[in-house]
């Protein structure tokens, strides 16, 4: 199988973060690849190891992607009041044109 494949791995992940969660142990805690996953998907941050979840280079990206992500950081990150009271990072709304208008803070902590 490819999951153990650290190029595809990565590609993997740059496209859906999700896809961390095929990938082996070894790579769930490459730094790159964890970093890659987590800032396209917070989510992805449940399927990194634990070292990587009580890290805050990690946790902080995911956490602003998606505020839901709160839940995945090891026990001390998830009450570190730097981390819970993150802004969220803006997406494009896809409801509207192209222009600056489309920009809209995050907020929704839907896990889907």
């Amino acid at each position: 199988m490819f999951r153990g494949d650290r190029e595809i791995a990565f590609a993997a992940v740059q496209h859906n973060g999700l896809a961390l969660v095929f990938a082996t142990e070894e790579l769930k805690g490459d730094r790159e690849i964890v970093l890659a996953a987590v800032r396209q998907v917070g989510r992805a941050l449940r399927s990194a190891k634990e070292e990587l979840r009580g890290d805050r280079e990690f946790v902080r990206p995911a956490v602003q992607q998606l505020g839901f992500a709160l839940q995945f950081p090891t026990e001390e990150l998830r009450g570190d009041h730097e981390i819970v009271h993150l802004p969220p990072l803006c997406r494009r709304s896809s409801s509207t044109s192209s222009s600056s208008e489309g920009w809209r803070p995050v907020v929704s902590d839907d896990p889907w």
